[in-house]
């Protein structure tokens, strides 16, 4: 809207009191506030996107920490094929 709009400048010569808008001047306002649009957003900036893409690596750090700490240790783990014992197999 600009200084020299209609709209305005027949509001500013209106007699002092309270005038009621015309049906074409609401129509008017309206669809000018109906040509405004919000500025769209890139669907790469959308929280709708990265909510669950977040979510899904917060939870998948978390389950390869606990597999890391549940893993058995490496005295556990049988020896490879063709290495030597760590202990003798018999008593003593």
């Amino acid at each position: 809207m600009s200084r020299t709009d209609a709209d305005l400048a027949a509001v500013r010569d209106l007699p002092p009191g309270t005038i009621e808008p015309s049906a074409e001047a609401l129509a008017r306002v309206w669809a000018r506030i109906g040509e405004r649009s919000a500025p769209r957003r890139s669907w790469r900036s959308s929280p709708r996107l990265w909510t669950p893409i977040g979510a899904a690596a917060v939870v998948l750090a978390l389950v390869g920490v606990g597999v890391l700490m549940l893993r058995p240790r490496s005295e556990s783990l049988p020896a490879a094929p063709g290495s030597p014992p760590t202990r003798p197999p018999w008593p003593g």
